[in-house]
């Protein structure tokens, strides 16, 4: 990761997260959406930490919480994925940020 902020500048990120990793949704992810990876919290964290960045905050929603928000959201799931049984305690949605 190459990082352009300013000294005590902050990096944030919007990115999709594992809360659980069970293997055989992994799978299913991978080959529904062609993801290749979706790094956990603590995945996150050390890929910040390793970009030589400060102070990582990290918050994270499930899913289920922009699908309640979100009216474009509910409509991209209902029309784009058949999900499995319990996809919602499984995948969220991280916000992380990080200062140089």
């Amino acid at each position: 990761m190459s990082s352009k902020a300013k000294p005590k500048g902050h990096i944030r990120l919007n990115e999709a997260t594992w809360i659980k990793t069970p293997p055989e949704l992994v799978r299913y992810v991978s080959r529904a959406y062609g993801v290749k990876e979706i790094l956990t919290p603590d995945e996150w964290r050390e890929l910040l930490i390793n970009a030589v960045l400060k102070d990582v905050v990290i918050r994270i929603h499930k899913v289920l919480y922009f699908y309640i928000r979100s009216p474009a959201f509910r409509r991209f799931i209902k029309e784009a994925l058949s999900l499995p049984k319990d996809f919602f305690e499984y995948w969220g949605y991280g916000i992380y940020v990080r200062r140089k």
